[in-house]
């Protein structure tokens, strides 16, 4: 019942983010989170219990996602190349987020946080993936999350 309710959140975003007349390519397409690269010795993939949960919508100058437990928001500037996010709010963690899905929400709610800037690449058309920016420019392994359109 709560991936319903998860559902229609986020097909209620991608209506509401569609009114706001897309710049971007991005915009428009619900983005599934199929893998978060946080440790370079650890595979990044989504677990199996966590599949098909986590998703985020480009809207104009706004990210709605759903990180697999709870929903969250933020506003975004957004080009071809990159993502920066302001404001992010998180929802109300669901009562049964366990197992993979509180992984992947932990690892989520670390790396979408506020003023978080990211690398955008695309793979064709119905790939991306965000690399988190670092201020020191040091890090050899920045975390990743890809995502696949629906």
């Amino acid at each position: 019942m709560k991936r319903g309710a998860a559902a229609i959140a986020v097909a209620a975003a991608a209506a509401l983010a569609g009114c706001s007349a897309p710049t971007h390519p991005l915009a428009g397409t619900t983005w599934e989170i199929v893998a978060v690269y946080t440790d370079p010795d650890f595979p990044g993939d989504v677990p199996l219990d966590a599949a098909g949960r986590a998703v985020i919508v480009f809207g104009r100058e706004s990210l709605t996602a759903r990180t697999g437990c709870a929903p969250l928001q933020a506003g975004a500037s957004i080009s071809d190349s990159d993502v920066q996010l302001r404001g992010v709010t998180t929802g109300k963690l669901d009562s049964d987020c366990a197992g993979g899905s509180r992984r992947l929400h932990t690892q989520l709610s670390e790396i979408l946080v506020p003023d978080a800037e990211f690398d955008l690449r695309r793979y064709g058309e119905d790939e991306i993936t965000l690399t988190a920016r670092r201020g020191d420019g040091i890090d050899l392994n920045p975390p990743t999350i890809r995502l696949v359109a629906r």
